[in-house]
């Protein structure tokens, strides 16, 4: 069990709120540099919940999400998100 998976509830809603604020800013950046993205082949390593693997499989990437947390990996797999596969750690190594 990683340090992640004893508190997954309280850092969902803490990185919910965190990723209202940041994505205005931070996504038109990113897709500045990565330019278009339909389907390419995106690997979103820390991917936690899946917030940002949600965003690229909406316009078209093939994403693979990686966290050590278990409890964050089935969370991402809840949402089934298109286009999108995660992994936790034991998956990898």
């Amino acid at each position: 069990m990683s340090q992640y998976d004893k508190f997954t509830k309280s850092y969902f809603k803490l990185r919910q709120d965190m990723f209202r604020k940041q994505q205005n800013k931070e996504f038109p950046v990113v897709l500045g540099l990565l330019g278009n993205i339909k389907n390419k082949k995106l690997l979103d390593l820390g991917c936690g919940f899946g917030d940002y693997a949600k965003v690229y499989s909406g316009l078209g990437a093939k994403i693979t999400g990686i966290d050590i947390s278990g409890n964050m990996i089935e969370f991402a797999e809840s949402q089934n998100i298109k286009n999108a596969r995660f992994l936790d750690r034991k998956s990898v190594v």
